[in-house]
């Protein structure tokens, strides 16, 4: 069945936060690695604006899985955890006793 144009029109549109989330890269590519498209629609360049605002110094891991499924997640620091010292001048384990007590 195909979608008549009023049933698109009635189709609520995407956020901008839903755009940010469909484009969002960890790193972003650079002209070296042949992003130099990168940044064409509104979308990427929304996504590298935001990009340039994480303090991207250091990473902070989620190594609660593993172990058992092999996947490791990673972030960006917060500003929060950055003021903090988590990840710098602690580990950058999420999962780490030392983040629950506070330091």
């Amino acid at each position: 069945r195909s979608r008549s144009a009023a049933d698109a029109a009635a189709a609520p549109a995407a956020s901008d936060y839903d755009e940010l989330r469909r484009h969002f890269q960890f790193v972003l590519p650079d002209e070296q690695d042949g992003g130099e498209r990168f940044g064409s629609t509104w979308q990427e360049r929304m996504v590298k604006n935001y990009h340039s605002k994480l303090f991207k110094e250091y990473v902070l891991t989620d190594l609660s899985r593993a172990l058992d499924t092999g996947q490791v997640g990673m972030r960006w620091r917060t500003e929060g955890e950055v003021v903090s010292g988590t990840g710098h001048r602690t580990c950058g384990n999420l999962a780490c006793r030392v983040h629950e007590t506070g330091g």
